[in-house]
C-alpha cells in the first residue's frame, strides 16, 4: 500500500465520508495546503516495555498536523538498542539478561531487577500477548507508517523519500550505551541530508550532562536542524548553553489537543470507585506505598497498572481490594485514568493525562526532571508528595484555574513553533538543501575509524601473521581465522589510506587481495565493485560475485555514510575468491544465506523471484540443495520470514497483501520436491511452521489468519516403520487449507487433511482428517464442535457489550457465509508454480472428486 493509499484508508476508517477527501479534508474548516511530504520518526512500536505513551503522543502529533493541513507518515522505525528483542515473547531474553549479570557478577540491586523482570514476562505470557495485540491494533487503525522497516544503518543507504523530518518527543535525546546516541533520532543519518530537518518536544530523560566527547557529537547533530524545541526546561537551557541552537520551549504532543480528542479513545472500565495506581520502574515504591495509604483512607478499591509485566502487581497488603492488570491497551489505559477517584503517578503521561482530565492526582518520585518541570509549568507542584507526608493531609480536589491558562499558553507557543517551521521547510530553497549536503559530505571526509585484517577463508594452523618488527596485535577467533591490527592505526574516510602489505602467509594457498567490510551501528556493509555499498551479515555469501577486490597497495575508499564503526579487510586466495571471513554463523559451504529479499539466482540454479523493493529486516532464507525457487509477489508485507530449502527443486509461492493485515511470519521448511503456496492477505501471529517433505505439497489459500505457534507439516520428519512389513506408516501427504481459515494458537494440521473455507480451528486443536466449511473444530484431534459459522477479522476491542449480531458493513466477504457442507471443497485460487507438473495435477484430482 503506498503512502497515499495508506493515508486514504486512514482518513476513511477515522473521519467518514462525510468529512474526508483524499486531498486531505479533516474537517469542513480544513484544507490541505502542502504538497510537502513530511516523515516522521520516534520510539513508537518499538518500546520494549510497551509504554502507552510512545503511540499516543505520535497519534496526537499526527492528528494535529493533519488539522493544520499537513499529511504526514511515521517512519517504521527501529531503534539502535532495540537489538533482537522478542516483543511478543520477552521472557527468554530477560532470563538470559538475568543470567549475564550474576555471570558478570553485577551489583545485587543490578541481579535483582533482572531476575525480577525475567520472572515477571515468564508468568504474565499470555497477558503480555494481549497487551501487544492491543497496541499492534491501535497501530493499525489509527497510525500511518511507512511500509519498509528502518534502522540507523539502513537510513544511510535508503532514502524514504520525504521532503521534511520531523524527530517527534519523549526519551529520543538520551545517550544509549555503545553508540553513544541513537542517530536515527537526531536525523544524522545520510537519507536525511540535504532535507529540512525540525525537532519537536525533544527530551533527554533522566540523563545527565554529557561528556566533552558526546557534547561535540550532539552538538554537531542540533546545528544541523532547521529548528528545534525541547520538551523540559532545564534541558532546553542546556541545549541552549552548549549548542549555536536556540530551541524553544513546547508541550508534549498529547497536551495539543483537548480531551475531546482522548474522550473518543477512551474505553470505560467495569470498576467504578477506585484509586488507579500507574507507575514507572524508576523510584516506584513512594508511589505504590502512598496509594495503598490513600486507598485505604477512604475505603476505595485499588487498581494498578504498570509498564513492567507484574501479573500480580507490587502490591500485597491484605486490607485493600487491588486489582492488577498488565494487559491492557492505549483505550482502556485512558478509561482507567478518566473514571478514577483519584490517580498516583510517577509517569510524565500519567500526569499530563490525569491533567487534561482534570483527576485528582499525586505524584511520587522519578528519576530525571521530566515529572518535576512538568508540574512547574502548570502551577501542580503541590501534587509531588514526599514519603514522610502524611495522606490525610493530601488534598481532596485541584483548582485547574491557572493550570488551564498555562496550558492555553503553551499550546499557543508550540502551535507557533511547529507551524512556523513547517512553513519555513516549504520555503527552503536549492541553494539550502546544497548547502546542508555539502556539510554533510565535508563531515564524512573527516570521520576515522578503526582497521581489522582477517585471513578470510583461511584457517590456522595452514595460516600465519609474518613477524615484523613492528609486530601488530594478532589473535585467533573461534573459527580459527586470525586477524591482527597494528596499534594506534586509524583510517581517515578521504581515500587516502594506503592497505599495507598483508602479513598473512598461508602453505597451501596465494593472497590475491582482500574484500572490504565494515560496520555502522549494528550492520555489516560491504564495499562493492562499482563503488556502492550493501548491507548483508560478516560473510556476505550474496554479494560474492559482486564484492570489490582491493590489492595490496591500494587505497580504502572513501566510504559514503555518515558513520563508520570499524572496518575490515578479509583476505583472499586463490582456489575461491570471496569465500567469507567464517567467524559468522554461515560456514557450511554447502548452505547459502541470503538475507535481503530481492531478485537473486546462484550457480546451482536456486533463485528468487521479486520484484517489490529490498526487504533487509528478519529475512533468512537458505539454500542447501539446487533449482529451488522462491516466488514472492508485490506488495507484500513481512513480518519475519525464514525459508530452508534443504534439498533440490523445492518451490514456494506467497502471494501478494493488499490489505492491512500483522504481516507473514513464517518458518517455511522445503523438503526435496516440495512445495508451500500461501495465498494473498495471509496474516500470522507469531512465526507458523510450515514444513513440506517427501514430494508433498501445502497450500495455504487467501485471507487465512494464523494466530501465534502454529504448525503445519506432511509428516513428523522422521519415518514411522511397521515391524511385520517394513513399510512405512507415515508417509508425507499433501495439505490443503481453504480459504479464509482461522487456526487457533497453538493449532496443528498433519498431512493429508484438507480444510474447508470459512472454518475456524480453536486452541491447540490437532487436525488428522478432513474438516469441512464453516465449521468449528475443536480438540486433540479436532472435531466438528459446531457447524454454519462465519468469523470476521475485526476485533471486538471497542464492541459494544451485548452486541450479538454482526455489526452492519463488517461482512468482509459475502463468498464465505455459507451453509457447512460435507462435500464441499475448499475454495482455492492460488497462482500454479511453473514446472510443478505433478503438484497441478494432483491438485486437480481433488478438485475433480
Amino acid at each position: 500500500m503506498t503512502h497515499n493509499s495508506c493515508r486514504d484508508h486512514w482518513a476513511k476508517r477515522h473521519l467518514g465520508n462525510n468529512l474526508y477527501n483524499p486531498l486531505g479534508r479533516r474537517y469542513n474548516t480544513h484544507i490541505e495546503r502542502c504538497q510537502m511530504k513530511i516523515g516522521l520518526i520516534g520510539i513508537n512500536k518499538y518500546a520494549k516495555f510497551l509504554n502507552f505513551a510512545c503511540d499516543l503522543h505520535i497519534y496526537a502529533f499526527q492528528q494535529f498536523l493533519k488539522q493544520h493541513g499537513y499529511e504526514s507518515t511515521i517512519l517504521d522505525y527501529k531503534p539502535a538498542y532495540y537489538g533482537n528483542f522478542d516483543m511478543r515473547h520477552p521472557a527468554e531474553g530477560a532470563k538470559q539478561q538475568y543470567l549475564d549479570a550474576l555471570r558478570n557478577k553485577k551489583d545485587p540491586a543490578t541481579i535483582r531487577k533482572r531476575a525480577e523482570l525475567a520472572l515477571g514476562y515468564w508468568t504474565a505470557e499470555e497477558e503480555r500477548e494481549r497487551r501487544l495485540d492491543k497496541f499492534e491494533h491501535f497501530a493499525q487503525e489509527n497510525l500511518i507508517f511507512t511500509e519498509e522497516v528502518y534502522d540507523s544503518d539502513l537510513l544511510e543507504t535508503r532514502d524514504p523519500g520525504f521532503d521534511c523530518y520531523i524527530c517527534v518527543t519523549d526519551v529520543i535525546w538520551q545517550t544509549i550505551p555503545r553508540h553513544t546516541f541513537d542517530r536515527g533520532f537526531l536525523l544524522g543519518s545520510k537519507a536525511f541530508d540535504g532535507k529540512a530537518k525540525i525537532a519537536y518536544a525533544a527530551s533527554r530523560g533522566a540523563s545527565g550532562d554529557l561528556t566533552d566527547d558526546q557534547l561535540a557529537l550532539f552538538k554537531q547533530y542540533v546545528d544541523r536542524f532547521d529548528a528545534v524545541s525541547i520538551r523540559e526546561d532545564d534541558f532546553r537551557s542546556y541545549v541552549d548553553d552548549n549548542t549555536n541552537t536556540s530551541p524553544e520551549l513546547v508541550l508534549d504532543p498529547v497536551l495539543l489537543h483537548d480531551r475531546t480528542l482522548w474522550d473518543e479513545l477512551a474505553v470505560t472500565p467495569r470498576e467504578q470507585g477506585y484509586v488507579l495506581l500507574y507507575y514507572v520502574m524508576e523510584q516506584s515504591k513512594d508511589t505504590i506505598a502512598k496509594a495503598v495509604e490513600y486507598a485505604k483512607l477512604h475505603n476505595l478499591t485499588f487498581v494498578e497498572l504498570s509498564d513492567r509485566p507484574f501479573k500480580y502487581g507490587k502490591v500485597t497488603d491484605p486490607d485493600v481490594k487491588h486489582i492488577a492488570r498488565y494487559d491492557v491497551g492505549m483505550e482502556e489505559w485512558l478509561g482507567y485514568i478518566r473514571s478514577a477517584d483519584a490517580v498516583f503517578t510517577n509517569s510524565f503521561h500519567g500526569c499530563c493525562f490525569s491533567m487534561l482530565f482534570e483527576k485528582l492526582f499525586f505524584v511520587g518520585s522519578r528519576n530525571g526532571q521530566k515529572v518535576p518541570s512538568f508540574l512547574r509549568s502548570f502551577g501542580l507542584e503541590e501534587q509531588q508528595f514526599d514519603m514522610d507526608d502524611d495522606v490525610r493531609d493530601f488534598a481532596s480536589a485541584i483548582d485547574y484555574t491557572s493550570a488551564r491558562t498555562a496550558l492555553d499558553q503553551g499550546r499557543q507557543r508550540s502551535s507557533n513553533f511547529i507551524l512556523t517551521a513547517l512553513s519555513e521547510a516549504e520555503r527552503r530553497t536549492q541553494e539550502e538543501s546544497e548547502q546542508d549536503i555539502e556539510r554533510a559530505n565535508l563531515y564524512r571526509y573527516g570521520l576515522t575509524y578503526p582497521i581489522l585484517f582477517h585471513s578470510g577463508a583461511a584457517q590456522s594452523p595452514s595460516v600465519i601473521v609474518q613477524t615484523t618488527e613492528n609486530m601488530p596485535r594478532s589473535k585467533q577467533l573461534d573459527s580459527n581465522r586470525l586477524e591482527y591490527t597494528w596499534r594506534g592505526t586509524t583510517v581517515q574516510n578521504d581515500g587516502s589510506f594506503q592497505i599495507p602489505k598483508s602479513l598473512f602467509q598461508a602453505k597451501d594457498r596465494n593472497f590475491t587481495g582482500w574484500t572490504l567490510r565494515f560496520r555502522i551501528d549494528n550492520r555489516w556493509f560491504w564495499y562493492l565493485e562499482d563503488g556502492s555499498v550493501e548491507a548483508s551479515d560478516v560473510n556476505g555469501k550474496e554479494l560474492e560475485a559482486r564484492k570489490a577486490v582491493l590489492e595490496d597497495g591500494a587505497v580504502i575508499p572513501h566510504l559514503p555514510v555518515n558513520r563508520i564503526a570499524a572496518a575490515v579487510l578479509v583476505a583472499q586466495w586463490d582456489g575461491g575468491k570471496g569465500l567469507g571471513s567464517g567467524d559468522g554463523p554461515d560456514q557450511a559451504k554447502s548452505r547459502t544465506h541470503v538475507r535481503v529479499l530481492k531478485r537473486y539466482k546462484d550457480q546451482k540454479g536456486n533463485r528468487i523471484e521479486y520484484d517489490g523493493p529490498p526487504i533487509s529486516t528478519n529475512i533468512d532464507i537458505q539454500f542447501q540443495g539446487s533449482n529451488n525457487v522462491l516466488r514472492i509477489a508485490n506488495p507484500v508485507m513481512i513480518g519475519s520470514l525464514s525459508a530452508i530449502f534443504t534439498g533440490n527443486e523445492g518451490f514456494v509461492s506467497i502471494a501478494e497483501t493488499t490489505k492491512k493485515r500483522t504481516g507473514l511470519r513464517f518458518d517455511l521448511v522445503i523438503r526435496e520436491k516440495s512445495s508451500i503456496r500461501i495465498g494473498a492477505n495471509v496474516g500470522a501471529e507469531t512465526k507458523a511452521l510450515v514444513r513440506a517433505s517427501g514430494g508433498a505439497s501445502v497450500i495455504i489459500g487467501n485471507d487465512c489468519m494464523l494466530a501465534s505457534n502454529v504448525e503445519i507439516a506432511t509428516d513428523e520428519d522422521h519415518a514411522i516403520y511397521d515391524t511385520v512389513t517394513g513399510s512405512r506408516t507415515n508417509p508425507a501427504r499433501d495439505i490443503t487449507i481453504g480459504e479464509h481459515v482461522w487456526l487457533g494458537k497453538h493449532a496443528a494440521v498433519s498431512g493429508g487433511v484438507t480444510i474447508g473455507s470459512g472454518s475456524i480451528v480453536g486452541f491447540r486443536s490437532i487436525v488428522t482428517k478432513d474438516i469441512p466449511n464453516n465449521v468449528v473444530a475443536a480438540g486433540a484431534p479436532a472435531r466438528v464442535v459446531r457447524e454454519n459459522v462465519a468469523w470476521e477479522r475485526p476485533t471486538l476491542a471497542k464492541t459494544e457489550p451485548g452486541t450479538n449480531t454482526v455489526p452492519s458493513g463488517q461482512r468482509a466477504n459475502e463468498s464465505f457465509w455459507n451453509p457447512t457442507m460435507d462435500d464441499e471443497p475448499p475454495v482455492i485460487s492460488l497462482p500454479r508454480p511453473n514446472g510443478l507438473v505433478r503438484a497441478r495435477r494432483r491438485i486437480g484430482r481433488f478438485l475433480a472428486k
